[in-house]
């Protein structure tokens, strides 16, 4: 037992005793939790080239885990067998167009490296054309400059190779373990996040829809764009049109000003040469062709899951950009989206449960929850009677 003899201080022994003992309980607690933290951060740093594999994992996942599921409890196909399909499937419609993508872009780049001649001409062309203009307008070292972004480019990607296929190779293998393990994952995270089965199921489904959205709705007005400019290009005759078609859908991912950014400057450049039927091409063709058939694709597939803000495509895509490079016109917005999904899942758990999550910039399913206006989250707290706010 204890000796139980007060002190000076009118404590006994054994509560100084078991008063130290917590103390140093709780500098032991904040000890391990500081090299816990010391530690996670030295492993983000070193591993987080590696994001865009998880992400990119992440997404395939999502996005063919109801495949996978098919093929191995319909099929009777084993869970590596599987996973193997699934991974040449996502290797033919995700990476090979981009290599060959990139292949056409770092050709024609070269051959204007290259070849001077074209430039030059181009250069004095563009010159002659600004004289007219009634006011001054300094252009001297425009293409000096795209020059030589256009070889920080070339050689940046040559440079890249090696950690882009290290990458890719990281993104597969988690990718084989996440879909042979399918339904684990989600239930160790699970276990670990301070929502109840219900509220996860919420956050499952859309995070889901949000990763559709993103992943698919983006790229599919991307290459719908592309191939339409395409045909635009080819019927006015505009030179390397399948490059100008390329850039034409990468612009589309930027909000507002989108393919403009191409196709105006094209429409102006043929105006300007006298080739006015085929600047009416490209100009109506834009407009009126490009513009529904982007409104259609837009209409049919954000609608239905996740249609993403143009504030956080905005924001996304420049952060993406300068974290991921190229991938990260995908998962910039995601990674947003994701966290005003968790910010907003996080506000209805325990600030404001009268709040619907996520609705304040990201705009999900169903298709009548799309006329939200972004400020509706500080509207409806306005809203809630003083005597049911929460203290």
């Amino acid at each position: 037992m204890l000796n139980t003899t007060k002190n000076n201080s009118g404590l006994s022994l054994g509560d100084d005793v078991l008063k130290y003992g917590m103390k140093e309980k709780i500098i032991q607690k904040y000890l391990f939790l500081f090299l816990l933290a010391l530690l996670g951060a030295f492993l983000i740093y070193e591993l987080f080239q590696f994001v865009p594999s998880v992400l990119g994992a992440l997404v395939f996942y999502i996005l063919f885990k109801k495949f996978m599921i098919r093929l191995v409890e319909r099929y009777k196909i084993k869970k590596s067998l599987a996973a193997i399909i699934i991974i040449i499937i996502t290797f033919v419609i995700a990476v090979l167009p981009m290599y060959f993508l990139g292949v056409l872009m770092v050709d024609k780049v070269t051959y204007y490296l290259q070849n001077p001649d074209y430039v030059n001409q181009f250069q004095d062309f563009i010159k002659n054309q600004l004289n007219r203009v009634p006011f001054e307008i300094k252009f001297e070292n425009v293409f000096q400059n795209i020059s030589s972004w256009a070889g920080n480019f070339i050689s940046g990607i040559i440079g890249s190779v090696f950690s882009m296929v290290t990458v890719l190779a990281m993104m597969y293998f988690f990718l084989y373990f996440m879909l042979t393990g399918y339904g684990k994952t989600e239930k160790t995270i699970g276990r670990h996040i301070p929502l109840d089965e219900e509220k996860q199921d919420v956050l499952r489904e859309e995070l889901k829809n949000m990763t559709i959205g993103n992943a698919v709705g983006v790229p599919l007005i991307a290459v719908a764009q592309g191939l339409l400019a395409w045909v635009l290009y080819l019927i006015a005759g505009v030179q390397d049109a399948g490059l100008w078609a390329v850039l034409t859908g990468c612009a589309s991912i930027i909000p507002v000003v989108g393919t403009g950014l191409i196709w105006i400057p094209i429409t102006i450049v043929l105006f300007s040469m006298g080739h006015f039927w085929q600047g009416l091409v490209v100009l109506l063709g834009t407009i009126v062709v490009m513009g529904n058939v982007d409104n259609l694709i837009r209409f049919i597939v954000f609608k239905r899951f996740a249609d993403v803000h143009p504030i956080i495509t905005i924001l996304g895509v420049i952060f993406g950009l300068s974290i991921f490079g190229l991938p990260g016109l995908v998962f910039g917005p995601l990674l947003i989206s994701y966290f005003l999904l968790l910010v907003g899942m996080f506000m209805n758990e325990y600030v404001q449960p009268r709040v619907p999550p996520a609705r304040d910039f990201v705009h999900l399913s169903p298709a009548e929850d799309s006329e939200i206006d972004p400020l509706d989250l500080f509207e409806e707290a306005d809203r809630i009677p003083t005597e049911n706010k929460p203290e």
